[in-house]
């Protein structure tokens, strides 16, 4: 009963938190009521979202996966990184999403997090948007996954198979300071190898490689860490815009949102080996979380470090 009265007052602030700001956001809703986002959205049940069961993610993301069009989203507090992709260009395996034709990981997480499992079905600029969102034991957002295809009936026919009546779960008085978080899982490197030099910049220098990288046509890793996730995008990018105080990657296949006042702190890391250099620029958060990072392409790795350099004497970053 206490978590039925939990759930109904978590409803009403929900709704009335809408209905003076229509614009906000879930994320920061739940942060203002003090609660997660995903007992917010479980208050949004039959009215779109499903409450589902899973018991074996690597089946339940092989099902996801194979709809025909996708986009993954991971997110911290700075930074959201979105990847639209094929499924005919991916494969799930070892915890990870590959991209079968070079065999690069585009996703990695670790599946020990998850623990509350959404879909939704929303109106979005006039238009259906589906989507599977996967919380932590939290509440707290790991991934989300929308469909970007027309395999509508293929997403439908998974919620129904996963589909259980919501007990209330995520308003249950849990005590979460008894909780031990598990670490996220670590992005791949082979620094052992080098000999490494790391240089702490004194600016924060995001915009300005975005910028260079995009007129010099120069590709590029960029690669976002969220909680237990990490996701990878190498190509060119292309369109920059502002919105808010957010700079925006606004790409086909592609969209990258960076808060840049809250990228406190940026490290150059500056790796040799046979003679050959190698630079990445990692970004770290106002409570120094690693939030983003971004690197050379294999074949443009001389590309990336002249331009590095160049911003370096333009802006005397101290390397």
């Amino acid at each position: 009963m206490r978590n039925l009265k939990n759930y109904q007052s978590i409803k009403r602030k929900w709704e009335k938190l809408q209905a003076e700001d229509k614009k906000i956001r879930i994320r920061d809703a739940a942060k203002k009521l003090g609660t997660s986002e995903a007992s917010l959205l479980s208050t949004e049940i039959n009215d779109g979202v499903y409450f589902l069961n899973i018991s074996d993610y690597d089946t339940f993301l092989s099902e996801v996966l194979s709809l025909d069009k996708i986009m993954l989203l991971i997110r911290s507090d700075s930074v959201v990184h979105e990847k639209t992709i094929s499924s005919k260009d991916i494969e799930l395996r070892d915890n990870k999403v590959f991209n079968n034709k070079s065999n690069e990981s585009i996703l990695e997480f670790n599946p020990t997090l998850f623990k509350y499992v959404f879909s939704q079905n929303k109106l979005h600029a006039k238009r259906s948007l589906r989507s599977f969102q996967i919380f932590d034991v939290y509440g707290d957002s790991i991934l989300k996954i929308y469909l970007k295809g027309k395999n509508e009936i293929e997403f439908d026919n998974i919620v129904e198979r996963y589909n259980v009546e919501y007990n209330y779960e995520l308003q249950e008085s849990l005590n979460l300071k008894n909780l031990e978080p598990k670490s996220i899982i670590e992005l791949n490197s082979s620094e052992k190898e080098f000999k490494c030099y790391d240089y702490d910049l004194k600016e924060n220098i995001l915009r300005k490689v975005l910028t260079a990288s995009s007129k010099e046509q120069i590709p590029i890793q960029i690669h976002a860490i969220g909680k237990g996730t990490i996701q990878y995008h190498k190509d060119l990018i292309k369109r920059i815009v502002d919105f808010g105080p957010w700079i925006n990657i606004i790409d086909k296949t592609f969209n990258l949102h960076a808060m840049e006042n809250h990228l406190k702190h940026v490290i150059l890391k500056k790796h040799e080996k046979n003679n050959d250099t190698f630079y990445y620029i990692d970004f770290f958060d106002m409570n120094n979380n690693y939030v983003l990072g971004i690197c050379s392409l294999e074949k443009f790795n001389r590309d990336f470090n002249d331009m590095v350099d160049k911003i370096n004497r333009t802006t005397n970053l101290r390397i």
